[in-house]
C-alpha cells in the first residue's frame, strides 16, 4: 500500500505540473503571455523564444523518471535493495520539485518577481539537495546506462535549466524594483552572469562529470548568441560565443570521461 501510495504520488505530482505549465501557456494570467511578461523588463540576458521549448525536454524526463520509479517499486523482489532506497529517497525531493514549480510558474504569471524570485530559489536549492543524494550514492552503486538515465539525467537537465531561469528571474526582479540601469542595458553585468553559468557548467562537466548540466547552458547561450549578436551590443554575443564554444568542449569530454564510469547492460 506504501509504495502504490507513493507511486500515485509521483504521477500525480507529474501531471500536475505539466498541467499547470500548459494552463498557463494557453490562458495567461493579465492576458500576458510568458514572452510577453518578459518583454516587459528588456535585459542583455534574455534569449531567443525558442529556447523555452526545452520545456517539454524536461516534462518527457519527468514521465521517464515517473515510469522507471514505477518500474523500481513494484518489481518482484524480496528485499528493498540499495536502488530501492535511492529512487525513494530522490523522490521526495521530486514531490517537493513539483509543488515549488506549481508555486513558481503561478507567481511568475501573476507577475509577483519576489515571491516568483523565492519560488525559484527554492526550487534551485531542492533540486541540489537532490543531485548531492545522487553524487553520494554514486560512489556506491553501479548504475546502468539506463539507470543514469532514468534517474540521474531528469534532475541534471533540470538543475542545468533552472540555473539560467534562476539568472533570469533574479534579473527580471531586480528590474521591476528600480534596477533598471543595472540589468537593462548593462554589459558588465549580462557579462558577470554569463560568466558565472560557463563557471558552474565547467564545475558540473569536469569535477562532477556532468556532461548534460553544459549542454543545457550551451544550449541557453545559443539563445543569448542569437538574440544579441546583431544588435546594438553585439559583444554579449561574441562572448556568449566564447562561452558557448568552452561549454560544448567542456561536455564534449565530460561525457568521453562519464561513460567510463557507467555499466551499459
Amino acid at each position: 500500500m506504501k509504495r502504490t501510495f507513493q507511486v500515485v504520488l509521483i504521477w500525480l505530482t507529474v501531471l500536475i505540473v505539466i498541467s499547470c505549465n500548459i494552463y498557463v501557456y494557453l490562458q495567461p494570467s493579465n492576458e500576458l503571455t510568458t514572452s510577453q511578461i518578459l518583454d516587459l523588463h528588456p535585459n542583455l540576458l534574455m534569449p531567443a523564444s525558442y529556447t523555452s521549448g526545452i520545456w517539454i525536454f524536461i516534462f518527457l524526463l519527468h514521465i521517464l523518471h515517473a515510469s522507471y520509479s514505477t518500474y523500481i517499486y513494484f518489481r518482484k523482489t524480496e528485499t528493498w535493495c540499495p536502488l530501492s532506497v535511492l529512487t525513494e529517497k530522490m523522490n521526495r525531493w521530486f514531490l517537493l520539485a513539483g509543488l515549488l514549480n506549481v508555486g513558481w510558474v503561478l507567481t511568475w504569471h501573476n507577475q509577483q518577481y519576489g515571491w516568483s524570485l523565492f519560488f525559484s530559489s527554492a526550487l534551485y536549492l531542492t533540486l541540489m539537495a537532490a543531485f548531492a543524494r545522487l553524487t553520494k550514492s554514486e560512489r556506491t552503486l553501479q548504475l546502468t546506462y539506463f539507470q543514469h538515465v532514468s534517474l540521474e539525467t531528469p534532475f541534471i537537465i533540470y538543475i542545468a535549466w533552472l540555473t539560467f531561469v534562476f539568472l533570469s528571474n533574479l534579473t527580471v526582479y531586480l528590474y521591476s524594483i528600480g534596477q533598471v540601469e543595472l540589468v537593462s542595458n548593462s554589459l558588465g553585468y549580462t557579462v558577470s552572469m554569463i560568466i558565472l553559468a560557463t563557471i558552474l557548467a565547467l564545475i558540473q562537466a569536469f569535477y562532477f562529470k556532468r556532461p548534460a548540466f553544459a549542454a543545457v547552458i550551451v544550449w541557453a547561450l545559443i539563445g543569448i548568441y542569437v538574440q544579441q549578436h546583431n544588435g546594438s551590443f553585439s559583444q554579449v554575443g561574441y562572448i556568449a560565443l566564447a562561452a558557448i564554444l568552452l561549454c560544448l568542449v567542456a561536455s564534449v569530454i565530460s561525457f568521453w570521461r562519464k561513460r567510463s564510469l557507467l555499466y551499459v547492460r
